[in-house]
């Protein structure tokens, strides 16, 4: 490896310590620094990267060759899924390593949130569980690309309105009048002796 010195196989060169310098993850094997642009997938420099049926190709001192739709693919004993990938945005055929691609979108392409298809989204994901594999500390773990907002909009209901019930009109039957005379009786006192007298007298 350039930037420790460790022997690592071809394989393994790419999940290394690239990652994780991208992330600002400070290990104190690093002897050289990974590059801070665009750096090699394998080296950690500045190597050129390319694809030719369907292999990676590069002019890195440590590239190796395999196929991109194997090494592409997630799996927890090999969790890297850093390839060389095609830009999909309009006029753009450049050609980036996988995890450098959220430098090109922000330096290339301001705004691609807005015009970014799902599937080039999917194609440039880098998991959670991909970085958690490659022993990311859980603090530097991001989503990205990261996933767009909800929705604010309330959604236009397609269910037929239920008809207002209409009220029925009031009674036209006059009320009889309340009595003047009519004493409350739940609220009349039995002890009230006085109260009694006076009506006897009246």
């Amino acid at each position: 490896c350039r930037v420790c010195g460790k022997a690592v196989k071809g394989p393994d060169r790419q999940q290394h310590v690239i990652l994780k310098a991208s992330r600002g993850v400070s290990e104190a094997s690093v002897r050289v620094p990974v590059s801070t642009s665009y750096p090699c997938g394998t080296c950690g420099g500045t190597c050129s990267i390319s694809i030719k049926n369907k292999k990676a190709d590069s002019d890195c001192p440590s590239a190796y060759p395999f196929l991109i739709t194997t090494a592409k693919k997630f799996l927890p004993t090999r969790p890297c899924t850093n390839v060389p990938v095609l830009c999909a945005m309009q006029n753009c055929k450049q050609i980036h390593w996988k995890y450098n691609f959220r430098q090109h979108m922000e330096e290339r392409h301001p705004g691609w949130e807005d015009l970014i298809s799902d599937d080039f989204v999917e194609e440039i994901r880098i998991s959670s569980q991909e970085q958690l594999g490659l022993r990311i500390p859980l603090q530097f773990v991001i989503q990205w690309p990261p996933s767009p907002p909800p929705s604010t909009s309330e959604p236009i209901s397609t269910r037929p309105s239920t008809p207002t019930a209409q009220k029925r009109p009031a009674s036209t039957v006059p009320l009889s009048p309340r009595r003047s005379s009519a004493r409350n009786k739940e609220n009349d006192d039995p002890n009230d002796t006085h109260t009694a007298k006076i009506r006897r007298i009246t």
